[in-house]
């Protein structure tokens, strides 16, 4: 499986400092049959279509897209909001932008990329895919017991041993090696791979490291360093230069998804088993 850079989030990640706004979308049309929730926040299946629409994405790319916008605005608000003015999405998608511009510029505030942001990594992780029908809760509790199964692994052979011990039934789960990436998460054979396991894997300090679950377009990953390998010293400050912003953006990636981490914890967040149907409907003028 290779961890290929998806167009994940909205603007609120990768850039950081988008000032897009949304194409208004009316909430009236009687396709607005709730695609999904998120706490009491009800997303249409028009509102996710119509953004699809304004941004060139899929409708399950925008919804997810939706879906994070929501909880950063909780995050923001504390509250929630009534869905039936459109104002009250763009009011959610400039808070959203808001709080990523302000992890932004903490990121780059933080000083100049470290030794340890400019070394390369391999990684062995084990991810429950993500795919139709799979439910989030019963994915999560999976992960999580990989996680807990592979916390004492003494080598990477352990990890991957343990990682396959755990029981997941019919839910696909792949155990693999990943490196050696740097920052900007380019592999030797020229792909990309997804910002957010990116930045998961930076955080690992040491060898036998291991990460909480990460959540990613691909699924449910856990993570454990195999190895980081220290910029030669003569390149040192090159590197510097040509990968400080994408460390930025990395380190504004990890602290929006330790973020976005907390609040879908303590958020309920609802998928409808119809969601592809109706946004299906919405998406072709069916009633």
């Amino acid at each position: 499986m290779r961890l290929a850079r998806p167009p994940l989030l909205a603007c609120t990640v990768v850039v950081l400092s988008c000032g897009q706004r949304r194409a208004p979308v009316s909430l009236d049309s009687p396709l607005a049959g709730d695609v999904a929730s998120v706490g009491d926040t009800r997303l249409p299946a028009s509102l996710v279509v119509g953004v699809a629409r304004a941004k060139n994405v899929s409708p399950r790319v925008a919804l997810e897209e939706l879906i994070e916008d929501a909880l950063l605005w909780k995050a923001g608000s504390g509250h929630a909001v009534d869905m039936g003015p459109t104002a009250s999405w763009d009011s959610i998608g400039a808070e959203a932008r808001s709080i990523a511009a302000r992890i932004a510029r903490g990121a780059r505030e933080a000083g100049p990329p470290t030794a340890n942001e400019l070394s390369t990594v391999t990684v062995v992780h084990a991810v429950v895919l993500n795919s139709p029908g799979v439910q989030r809760e019963s994915a999560g509790a999976i992960a999580t017991s990989i996680k807990d199964a592979v916390e004492h692994a003494t080598s990477a052979d352990d990890f991957e041993r343990r990682a396959r011990s755990v029981a997941h039934g019919a839910v696909r789960v792949t155990i693999e090696r990943v490196g050696a990436f740097g920052a900007d998460g380019l592999v030797a054979d020229g792909s990309h791979i997804d910002p957010s396991f990116v930045a998961a894997a930076f955080e690992l300090r040491g060898p036998a490291d291991t990460s909480p679950v990460v959540e990613t377009a691909y699924g449910w990953h856990v993570l454990r360093l195999v190895e980081r390998i220290l910029p030669e010293p003569s390149s040192l400050e090159q590197r510097k230069l040509d990968l400080a912003d994408v460390v930025v953006a990395m380190r504004a990636r990890s602290r929006l998804d330790r973020l976005l981490a907390s609040r879908r914890e303590r958020t309920k967040i609802d998928i409808a088993a119809a969601a592809g149907a109706l946004m299906a409907r919405a998406a072709t003028g069916t009633p």
